[in-house]
């Protein structure tokens, strides 16, 4: 991913950008599934969002439903869906699960020669491990090299549609404002009970302790210490960790994300972006090589990153990732956030075996 400290522009390859120059996207079928970008902007006026008339009349006659597999927040996805079929006449469904439980059944639908899912939608490095396979189309929305505010894939097989961003969520009612942690390390001294979401489920909890432990300020060091610490306790599930934190079963959750607010909006829970910065996850999407609905999933994908698009997932509090469209709140806005250094995603990928294996259990972090 770009480093979000510097935001710049990033060109795609040189051979993408002689692709985009020869002009609107062709229509596709199942059996000629990749395609090079288009050269238009993604424009939220252009009925055909840049793709062209035959690429929308394709994907009509496709009649759908293109199928969606990865995680949105509760109501973005039945926004989105609203939104693109009242626009286009194309359904769209969802299928809400994680990368690893996606990623294997898309493979598992290869396998037994019946794909049903149209396109992908994971955080982490679940994405690019189906591009490593060729199981990604080649396609981004037409002119998101210059609107987004994030690296996209250099092969041009997928990009993110939001960000989720994570800190340290608090029982308001339970503690005390002079005890709320204000910086990571605050965690190892934390005197209440503490809940972290579990390594071993390759989640946001595995993300924290891959970006730590190769921290070179925090370490193996600061995980032991934090593993350490009699009040902390672990939860494999995002939603049941949100209810326990809400219903004052624990005092302080973390790794939590703005995402999680929605369904706590209600509750007295507050999200507090620590000191050293909050973490950053990219939610990567792409359409798969043999898409049943291949035009569909082109003018999917293509929506999710039209400013129509990304105001909905804003809403959701997710970031989005249009430099034109602000996010809810505006400390989350990329364009001036100071994140926590990320550990590059296929790096992440190589320790989530021996996490898997027992490596977190080891410093004290995992149940």
């Amino acid at each position: 991913m770009k480093t979000h400290r510097q935001l710049s522009h990033r060109r795609l390859g040189a051979a993408l950008i002689a692709s985009a120059a020869l002009g609107a996207l062709p229509v596709i079928t199942p059996a000629s599934a990749t395609a090079p970008p288009g050269s238009a902007p993604v424009d939220s006026d252009d009925p055909t969002m840049g793709l062209g008339q035959e690429v929308l009349d394709a994907a009509q006659e496709e009649g759908g439903p293109v199928v969606h597999i990865g995680s949105m927040a509760d109501g973005t996805f039945e926004e989105l869906s609203a939104a693109f079929e009242e626009r286009f006449d194309v359904p769209v469904e969802l299928i809400r699960t994680g990368g690893g439980e996606g990623s294997e059944r898309v493979r598992t639908e290869l396998r037994a020669d019946d794909l049903t899912i149209d396109t992908v939608g994971f955080g982490g490095f679940y994405p690019e491990l189906l591009a490593q396979d060729d199981l990604l189309a080649e396609f981004l929305p037409p002119g998101a090299d210059d609107f987004m505010l994030v690296d996209v894939d250099p092969n041009g097989h997928w990009l993110p549609f939001a960000e989720n961003l994570y800190g340290i969520a608090v029982n308001t009612s339970r503690v005390d404002e002079e005890n709320v942690p204000q910086s990571w390390r605050d965690l190892v001294t934390f005197d209440q009970p503490l809940l972290m979401f579990d390594p071993a489920t390759g989640s946001a909890g595995f993300q924290f302790y891959a970006d730590f432990l190769t921290n070179p300020d925090f370490g193996e060091e600061f995980l032991r210490e934090l593993g350490q610490n009699e009040n902390l306790q672990f939860g494999a599930q995002a939603v049941d960790n949100g209810v326990q934190l809400a219903r004052g079963e624990v005092d302080a959750y973390f790794p939590f994300s703005t995402q999680e607010l929605v369904t706590l909006a209600d509750a007295p829970v507050e999200l507090v972006l620590p000191e050293e910065g909050p973490m950053l996850t990219a939610i990567n999407a792409g359409v798969l090589a043999d898409a049943p609905h291949p035009n569909g999933a082109r003018l999917w994908l293509t929506f999710l990153l039209s400013e129509e698009g990304q105001t909905i997932v804003a809403a959701g509090s997710q970031v989005p990732v249009r430099a034109e469209v602000p996010p809810l709140n505006p400390d989350y806005d990329l364009a001036t956030l100071e994140p926590f250094p990320p550990l590059a995603e296929m790096d992440k990928y190589e320790l989530l075996g021996p996490v898997q294996d027992g490596a977190a259990r080891e410093l004290g972090l995992g149940s």
